[in-house]
């Protein structure tokens, strides 16, 4: 028997065919399954208390789960698009990450501080200026999206942004108006977005460990 030591060949001894082969054999894991998740349920359950604000009133389960679903999973996603250098990716999910976070830390400090109804009033239009800012946004990211070249423009993140776009209109001019017909109206249309949202994460990761496409997504 011989007694020689096997040598095992380091990864930088490896013929380049080997090394690329290799690489194109494992499939690429989408950065955007997480943060496309946490936006969406959350997005679906802040929206179904809109859409019925007398059955669901605002809770701490709401802003626990803003901060942590929200915020925390689409921050994962940004910082992993942003490794990849894909700009968009990245400024989107960091922007609307610290949205929720922004978003949930404002209820909690207007629960804790508001003492009568005028403060609550101020503090209710000043929400309508923070959605329509957010809007304003999300207007400019969903016109980067349609004006991208065809072969790369992408059906189901148009329909998101353009979902996400109406509903911080409907938002805003709920506030403004202190409509509550108008804020019910949103929330319909905000699950809508969420679900948008949640089904395409769920389709790429669907996709990404059975080689099946969803239908639509």
């Amino acid at each position: 028997m011989s007694t020689h030591p096997i040598e095992i060949a380091e990864a930088d001894d490896l013929p380049k065919s080997v090394e690329v082969s290799f690489k194109h054999a494992l499939p690429q894991v989408p950065l955007n399954i997480w943060g496309l998740l946490g936006f969406g349920i959350t997005t679906m359950l802040l929206n179904i208390h809109n859409a019925f604000p007398s059955h669901y009133g605002f809770n701490g389960l709401i802003l626990g789960h803003g901060c942590m679903i929200g915020c925390l999973l689409q921050l994962v996603s940004a910082f992993l698009e942003l490794k990849a250098r894909n700009a968009f990716a990245a400024t989107a999910f960091f922007s609307y990450a610290l949205f929720w976070a922004a978003l949930c830390f404002s209820k909690f400090f207007n629960y804790a501080w508001s003492t009568n109804e005028a403060d609550a009033r101020v503090a209710k239009e000043f929400t309508g200026w923070f959605l329509a800012v957010w809007g304003f946004f999300t207007f400019f990211m969903l016109l980067i999206l349609c004006l991208k070249p065809k072969g790369k423009k992408n059906p189901q993140l148009i329909n998101i942004f353009g979902s996400l776009f109406i509903l911080f209109c409907l938002l805003a001019a709920g506030d403004f108006l202190n409509n509550t017909t108008i804020g019910r109206i949103a929330g319909f249309e905000g699950i809508y977005c969420g679900f948008c949202a949640f089904m395409h994460g769920i389709a790429a990761l669907f996709k990404h460990e059975t080689g099946y496409k969803l239908l639509f997504f």
